[in-house]
């Protein structure tokens, strides 16, 4: 009856279809500063290869921002499964056990002392070793076998209410002490990835609001390609050689412990990715400050139109202006380019990767459920569909058996 007494505001801040890397750099937009418990999932969508340190070092630097919130909250890693990992045995992406960054995201856990729930280890033995004739279908959409079905998260929200209820019990049995608030009041340590200090958050703007920071648009439209509910503000042109410009200010207001060479500030592009008419274009810095240019596709054989973000280090300056130029050159035949944000901090660590999203996982996303993704994946896709087929007869089947073997018994019984 005690918690009957209080007000429970729960608030869904995820971003579709992102990496850690984005709400690294605009957590400030989907948290409440008072927040007091916060579940983070990442493994999903941040691929399935488990040697990649970049990504674990940015999920360090986000976790990091998220224990040093203003109440100091509960911060629960809740561990789903990478693309690939309920598929079956024999297709051709299937992805193993430990082929995942849940592994590498749970040693920082262990590190920051942080819960660390496991979705694969709660399902693994009923989905994949079929126990108690349990299937991947009785938790996954079949037609990615990556999006839960409502028997999916029930399961998930099985085991985080098993964390409270756990959690509940250890307070009962071990009430709250002296002890516990030292710990709360502990100083994060230095980061597990040497030097690896979490940067400031200057701006995130996409959408809408990303209209403010554009300086100039000649050839641009600001246009929105969504639909009610499902917004799709952006900057589109298809004529090459029309120049986007962007003015920031990119001097650092903080000293960490570490930084790249010559203070640069960290600067991430969003822009589309998608299968038709999608051109090319070269993001780079026009005055006031350098950085090294980038080239950017918007084209990829993928049937999915997707944000991708492209990373940009320019210098410190009070007025930097960058570009992005629409290019002659195209995948796709077309020319279409559209830019959807930009997000900005002062960057810190050693990772100075380009493209942070570009993972080969999510271009594989649709060779399964859709045969016209490209002409190599219409054989994966009728196989696959074939053997989803298959094992779900065969565990129709089985039930059946158990259902008359039941009936025998009971026939039996005098």
């Amino acid at each position: 009856m005690l918690f009957c007494m209080f007000q429970v505001t729960v608030r869904n801040g995820c971003l579709p279809a992102t990496p850690s890397a984005l709400m690294d750099m605009c957590l400030e937009q989907s948290i409440d500063e008072d927040v007091d418990l916060l579940f983070i999932e990442y493994v999903a969508n941040d691929g399935a290869n488990r040697f990649d340190e970049t990504k674990a070092k940015v999920y360090e630097r986000l976790l990091r921002k998220t224990l040093q919130q203003k109440r100091k909250p509960a911060v629960v890693l809740m561990q789903l499964l990478p693309k690939g990992a309920a598929f079956g045995p024999q297709h051709r992406e299937k992805t193993q056990y430990y082929h995942t960054l849940e592994d590498a995201y749970g040693s920082l856990a262990q590190y920051y002392d942080t819960p660390w729930l496991s979705w694969r280890n709660a399902v693994w033995r009923m989905a994949e070793l079929h126990r108690y004739g349990f299937n991947w279908t009785d938790f996954m959409w079949d037609r990615d076998f990556m999006h839960p079905l409502d028997a999916g998260h029930k399961t998930i929200a099985d085991v985080a209410i098993y964390l409270l209820q756990q959690t509940a019990l250890q307070v009962v049995m071990s009430p709250y002490g002296v002890a516990d608030l030292d710990l709360l009041l502990e100083p994060l340590p230095k980061p597990m990835f040497p030097d690896n200090y979490e940067g400031k958050n200057r701006m995130c703007v996409y959408g809408e609001a990303f209209r403010g920071v554009v300086a100039s648009a000649p050839g641009w439209r600001f246009i929105d390609e969504g639909k009610p509910g499902k917004r799709k503000w952006g900057f589109v042109t298809d004529v090459p050689g029309s120049v986007l410009t962007i003015k920031l200010d990119t001097r650092r207001s903080s000293q960490t412990p570490v930084g790249p060479s010559g203070n640069r500030m960290n600067v991430m592009l969003a822009y589309l990715k998608s299968y038709v008419n999608m051109g090319q274009a070269e993001a780079y810095c026009i005055s006031g400050c350098s950085c090294k240019p980038t080239r950017l596709d918007g084209h990829h054989k993928l049937r999915q139109s997707t944000i991708f973000l492209a990373r940009l280090l320019p210098s410190e300056a009070g007025e930097c202006v960058i570009g992005v130029k629409v290019s002659k050159s195209t995948s796709s035949g077309k020319h279409k380019f559209k830019v959807n944000g930009i997000m900005v901090n002062e960057y810190t660590g050693n990772d100075v990767t380009t493209r942070v999203h570009e993972e080969q996982w999510l271009h594989q996303m649709l060779t399964i459920n859709n045969p016209a993704a490209s002409n190599e994946s219409k054989p994966a896709a009728a196989s696959a569909e074939k053997r989803v087929k298959q094992q779900e007869q065969q565990r129709q089947q089985q039930q059946q058996q158990g259902s008359r073997m039941q009936i025998q018994q009971q026939q039996k019984r005098p």
